[in-house]
C-alpha cells in the first residue's frame, strides 16, 4: 500500500487534507478526508472514499459537519440533498 497526501489547503479557518492510500497494483485507491477544525480538533470526515474533490469538503464544513445518514459515507448527493434541506 502506497500512501500520500493528495491535496493540503485552508477552508474558512479549518486546514484540510486529503490522502489516498493506493493499493501497490493501482487497482484501487480511497480517499480519507481529514480536517482540523479552527479548535484544534482534528477529524476524519464521513465522505465518500472515491472522492477527492475539495467541494465535497467544503460543502460538508458549510453545513456545520452532518454525521453518515445511514451506515455509507456521505457522497455529493448526500451533501447536496442536506443543502436543498437548509434552503
Amino acid at each position: 500500500m502506497v500512501n500520500m497526501i493528495e491535496q493540503k489547503w485552508h477552508y474558512k479557518e479549518h486546514l484540510c487534507f486529503i490522502h489516498i492510500e493506493h493499493e501497490k497494483d493501482d487497482s484501487v485507491s480511497k480517499a480519507f478526508h481529514y480536517i482540523t477544525k479552527p479548535s484544534g480538533e482534528m477529524v476524519l470526515a464521513p465522505l465518500n472514499p472515491y472522492d477527492c474533490k475539495r467541494s465535497l469538503v467544503e460543502d460538508w464544513i458549510d453545513l456545520g459537519y452532518p454525521a453518515r445518514i445511514g451506515c455509507s459515507p456521505l457522497n455529493k448527493w448526500d451533501i447536496k440533498l442536506l443543502q436543498s434541506a437548509l434552503d
